[in-house]
């Protein structure tokens, strides 16, 4: 039987690369969603238009926010990591800070907001990459595809 392209060794070692790396990759991801994770509040943040995004910036790492999405122009939802009366005090009276969403502006505490899951991917960027883990699941099925073709184009057809 000619060799055909899917069945030369090199090709085949490449698509066990492949394979091996986007399983890895895909591993990975699953292992530290699961064991990363955990469920917190989110709660809405409206800035003062003329917060300059650094100040922005340096203020919700001060008040242990991290940005889960944002509404409008100066409005975002966030990761609560601190749910305790001095932080959300600290949050509702900060001069930056216009308003809140889902913090009891009385007593410093929440009021019925909304519960997520809170992984390391909400905090570095290459972990909830879609491109890299769209890459990893393409890689994976084209790398099985290659290696698998071969063991499907050799078998024989059965006699009827």
């Amino acid at each position: 039987m000619p060799t055909n392209f899917v069945s030369n060794p090199l090709v085949r070692k490449l698509a066990f690369a492949v394979m091996t790396t986007c399983s890895i990759w895909l591993i990975t991801l699953s292992l530290l969603w699961f064991t990363t994770g955990r469920t917190v509040p989110t709660i809405n943040v409206r800035w003062f238009p003329d917060t300059a995004d650094e100040q922005r910036n340096n203020t919700e790492r001060e008040l242990a926010l991290l940005l889960h999405e944002i509404r409008e122009p100066n409005t975002a939802s966030y990761f609560l990591l601190d749910s305790e009366a001095a932080n959300l005090q600290r949050i509702v009276l900060h001069p930056l800070v216009e308003d809140t969403a889902y913090i009891n502006r009385g007593t410093f505490s929440l009021e019925d907001p909304p519960q997520v899951h809170l992984w390391i991917g909400d905090q570095f960027v290459i972990f909830r990459s879609r491109i890299l883990l769209n890459l990893s699941l393409l890689g994976w099925v084209a790398s099985i595809a290659l290696l698998l073709i071969p063991r499907l184009l050799s078998q024989e057809p059965k006699p009827s």
